[in-house]
């Protein structure tokens, strides 16, 4: 789900923007880092590939990600901020420096939509080791005939970003689908069904506990897309 909210905000991101500029400047500190790469298939074969680092803090109700678009030549940064309900993103690009600001209940709400009105999520019982951190499998199916076989390990405590994420989704009952809790680190999903062509994979290769960073707002023009 948070691959579609953050192609979503790019995406609008990129289209224009909608009202004045948002003057003040934050700062946001992480202690942790996520490494992940993400594939999308068709037909078995890899289209496109993307690479996104999720920063998460060491306390605080929010969390970012990192990612290098290299044919455009430009490194996009976002942060989900639970506690302002915003979210923001930042673009670099060699001839500027950009961003947006979106309200994170609607963008949910527009996310979400997008999703299926239900489904299933089954631990299987099946386990295995990914970077050294015990995985749990589980068997997600939807309503429209999506499938998708998911990796969750307890081992990583990052609760404070997933427990804000989880209770949003559950206040505004958006996803009909309980949630376990824990953090992926591996997910292949098949939008038609396992015996489709079609599919998305998502992997962890990198998890670093004690690797602080910051992202500032500063010497953005942010605006307002809504």
């Amino acid at each position: 789900m948070k691959s579609l909210i953050l192609s979503i905000v790019i995406s609008t991101s990129i289209l224009g923007f909608h009202s004045p500029a948002v003057g003040q400047t934050s700062e946001f500190d992480f202690q942790h880092q996520v490494k992940m790469d993400m594939g999308v298939y068709k037909k078995d074969e890899l289209k496109n590939s993307m690479d996104y680092t999720f920063l998460f803090p060491k306390t605080g109700n929010y969390f970012g990600v990192e990612m290098e678009m290299q044919e455009a030549g430009m490194k996009v940064k976002s942060i989900f901020d639970y506690d302002g309900m915003t979210m923001t993103t930042l673009m670099d690009h060699p001839s500027m420096k950009m961003g947006s600001q979106y309200d994170l209940s609607k963008l949910m709400e527009t996310a979400t939509s997008a999703e299926s009105n239900g489904g299933e999520m089954k631990k299987t019982g099946k386990t295995k080791s990914i970077l050294g951190y015990t995985c749990h499998e589980y068997v997600m199916t939807t309503e429209d005939g999506g499938y998708a076989e998911v990796w969750i390990t307890n081992d990583l405590d990052f609760e404070n970003v997933y427990q804000a994420f989880a209770a949003m989704n559950k206040k505004q009952k958006q996803l009909n689908m309980d949630m376990p809790n824990g953090f992926f680190m591996e997910l292949t999903s098949w939008p038609d069904g396992k015996i489709g062509k079609d599919k998305i994979t998502m992997t962890v290769k990198e998890v670093n506990l004690n690797q602080p960073t910051s992202i500032s707002t500063n010497g953005y023009s942010i605006m307002k897309l809504n």
